[in-house]
């Protein structure tokens, strides 16, 4: 409950994955979007594919991360934060990976 009233007060938040943890995502993605933070995120191909119209800032280097701070904090990324939170809401919840899980258990 702290984690998630953090991120309820913040404008940006960002989340830096594992190095081990090259596919997938952590919880924290998902977490931030609902909270309705901006996230600036550590590129993987499989959150950028859930992300992909600029929801979530993406960066590959040092360089990337500090142009992403820095854009965040002159501009307002409340509509890309929506947009993630919306995207999160429809398709990421609990009960929707269940339903999404017994959907492919049930074609196995």
């Amino acid at each position: 409950m702290e984690v998630n009233a953090l991120y309820n007060q913040a404008k940006t938040v960002i989340n830096i994955h594992h190095e081990t943890q090259v596919e997938g995502a952590n919880p924290k993605v998902f977490e931030i979007c609902a909270s309705g933070a901006y996230q600036i995120c550590d590129y993987n191909p499989y959150i950028a594919s859930l992300f992909p119209n600029g929801e979530v800032g993406f960066y590959k280097n040092e360089q990337e991360l500090s142009d992403l701070i820095e854009d965040a904090l002159k501009n307002d990324k409340s509509k890309q934060a929506k947009d993630a939170r919306d995207i999160v809401i429809k398709n990421h919840t609990f009960g929707a990976r269940v339903k999404e899980i017994l959907r492919v258990i049930g074609n196995i």
